[in-house]
């Protein structure tokens, strides 16, 4: 450093803050330094940094390595987030078939001296199996479960305030029997909307559930259920690929979407402004949610005890309803 300091013409001081706090320093005065860098193809040790100070420019992050939308947009915002605030993501994979790594996981990432340690927990598996190693380490569960299971700070858009709004919309649209196909029972998601759901429906509306595994094919496949047992006006589908089977469904009954029945789903995925009709939905705001993860595992939010806001999701209205 003190290298690329004399041939920067810069201070030490000056160096070290382009490294670690760049948007300190003038903009040309950091060119100049960069410029240096390269010219002297000087990397930092971080290891030694990482000793001097205690702590690396490292999140540690654990998840399932799983493709769905949720999970998968909750990963890539995390690593967004980092990347912002000049940090860098350690990931680990747990895999449902060997959840007793947790404890190896969770020391891979201690040893490399991480800032904190995020946990994407779609699920109760990995939820449970890194809860039981955890001991003093700064671990965040990006998840919606918030019982005992999850015994330390929370970060989640409000699942049940998306349902809220999903279900008001279709009551002041005059939908009175409203049905739900629900997503997989094992995943905290599905959980917390299909107990809103549950909440705010009649006790004849609770009987029209039917469950699927997030896939459109389940959600047609449900929809067919639902019609041979029920007479809906509206259904809320868990995911926006479950809605998208059931709208399919409907059209092959030869019944009209919204005219005969509503439907709305949830996350709204890319393209699904583009279903015939566009699909009413939630959208879940993951880049605010990976912004307050880092956030909190960066230390800026105050201490370990800090409790995280759920972030609010926001309807998106089109033709579907």
């Amino acid at each position: 450093m003190h290298d690329v300091a004399r041939e920067a013409g810069v201070s030490y001081q000056t160096v070290s803050r382009v490294l670690n706090e760049p948007d300190l320093v003038r903009a040309t005065t950091r060119e100049r330094v960069q410029a240096a860098i390269d010219e002297l193809g000087f990397h930092r040790n971080l290891n030694a940094r990482a000793l001097k100070t205690a702590k690396s420019s490292l999140i540690g992050l654990i998840h399932t390595g799983s493709s769905a939308f949720g999970p998968a947009s909750i990963v890539n915002a995390i690593g967004r987030a980092a990347q912002t605030a000049h940090l860098s993501t350690l990931t680990t994979i747990l895999d449902a078939e060997h959840p007793e790594r947790a404890a190896t996981s969770l020391r891979f990432l201690a040893e490399h001296m991480v800032q904190g340690i995020a946990v994407v927990s779609a699920q109760e598996w990995i939820a449970e199996a890194i809860a039981q190693h955890i001991g003093g380490l700064p671990v965040l569960f990006v998840t919606a479960d918030t019982s005992v299971r999850v015994p330390q700070r929370h970060a989640t858009v409000d699942q049940a305030r998306g349902m809220e709004l999903l279900v008001e919309h279709l009551r002041e649209r005059g939908r009175r029997r409203i049905a739900h196909i629900a997503g997989p029972g094992d995943w905290f998601d599905a959980r917390v909307r299909e107990a809103e759901w549950r909440r705010l429906v009649s006790p004849e509306e609770r009987e029209m559930l039917v469950r699927g595994s997030w896939s459109a094919d389940d959600g047609f496949a449900a929809m067919q259920q639902v019609l041979a047992h029920f007479e809906v006006d509206a259904v809320v589908a868990a995911n926006d690929a479950m809605a998208l089977g059931a709208v399919r469904a409907l059209q092959a009954a030869g019944l009209s979407v919204p005219g005969d029945v509503a439907v709305v789903g949830f996350d709204d995925v890319p393209g699904a402004a583009y279903f015939a009709p566009g699909l009413t939905t939630i959208r879940q705001p993951f880049e605010e949610l990976g912004a307050a993860v880092v956030a909190a595992l960066a230390g800026e939010a105050g201490d370990s005890g800090h409790a995280i806001a759920p972030i609010a999701p926001h309807l998106v209205v089109r033709a579907s309803s």
